[in-house]
């Protein structure tokens, strides 16, 4: 896998893998934000899992040049069944709902009210997680293991999956 990316205040990030490429702008920065990159779309669309699909981008790309890179959908279903040992179909059910488990792009937009895979609510989890967790909100959403453990936080202190609402209703009841 090469990944090329190029400084500027729009940039492209480029991950190949095999005979594909796939590409993602990024905004750099933003005022009154944290400075970090917000991921604006993935310039190729999405194709499911096909060489066009976020699959493409491997979760070992990681932070690359000080941007950010969507992890992949295996790492992101592997991450929130771990945290959800005795119900992992729930919670990938919840996340395909959500964001259907992370391939839809705005899933990974920071400017967004909501982020990651399972769309935590930034205005009232932001804090919180930095604040106790030591997670900034770029972690919170770009890393799996993290975002997983984040939902499963939000799901304990709620005591059920109320703090999904819709896909609450719409899979479970």
């Amino acid at each position: 896998m090469a990944v090329e990316s190029t400084p500027a205040a729009l940039s492209e990030l480029r991950v190949a893998n095999g005979n594909d490429t796939t590409a993602l702008a990024v905004q750099n920065g933003d005022p009154g934000q944290s400075g970090e990159p917000a991921l604006l779309q993935d310039a190729r669309g999405m194709d499911g899992d096909g060489p066009n699909g976020p699959a493409a981008l491997d979760a070992d790309a990681g932070r690359v040049a000080g941007l950010l890179a969507v992890p992949a959908p295996q790492a992101v279903a592997a991450a929130i069944a771990a945290a959800w040992p005795e119900q992992p179909g729930k919670a990938l059910a919840v996340a395909g709902c959500e964001s259907s488990g992370g391939r839809d792009p705005r899933a990974w937009d920071l400017t967004r009210a909501h982020g990651g895979p399972m769309q935590i609510a930034r205005g009232v989890w932001e804090q919180y997680f930095r604040e106790h967790r030591g997670w900034i909100w770029e972690q919170v959403v770009f890393d799996p293991v993290i975002h997983a453990a984040a939902a499963r936080e939000i799901y304990d202190r709620a005591g059920d999956w109320s703090p999904w609402p819709y896909c609450r209703l719409t899979l479970f009841e």
